[in-house]
């Protein structure tokens, strides 16, 4: 891997989807970082959408740690786990790129 490519899939990990620059930079792994990421960004949404269902129903934000704040804390602890996970892998890619390429044997 050269260090452009390299550069290509740490901004794709760490800016759009972790796990996405992963699987570009040719390891399967990534997937499971995608999917991690999603499942927390899903997770993520659904503790807002219940911290404002709540708000709106009560008319204040909830005082303790409701169902709906437990999954948005779970769903950020996953998106984070993740992302970590591809800031990893991109800087596997990094010394992978700066590693000079291995000598090819002369005919």
């Amino acid at each position: 891997m050269d260090k452009p490519t390299a550069w290509a899939c740490t901004l794709t990990n760490l800016v759009t989807l972790p796990g996405l620059g992963t699987v570009a930079g040719g390891r399967t792994v990534g997937y499971v970082q995608a999917g991690v990421a999603l499942v927390g960004f899903g997770l993520s949404l659904l503790g807002v959408a219940g911290a404002l269902r709540d708000w709106l129903h009560d008319g204040e934000l909830p005082h303790t740690l409701t169902r709906s704040l437990e999954a948005g804390l779970l769903g950020i602890s996953l998106y984070l786990t993740a992302w970590l996970w591809a800031l990893g892998s991109s800087l596997g890619f990094h010394r992978q790129a700066r590693q000079p390429p291995p000598l090819e044997p002369r005919a």
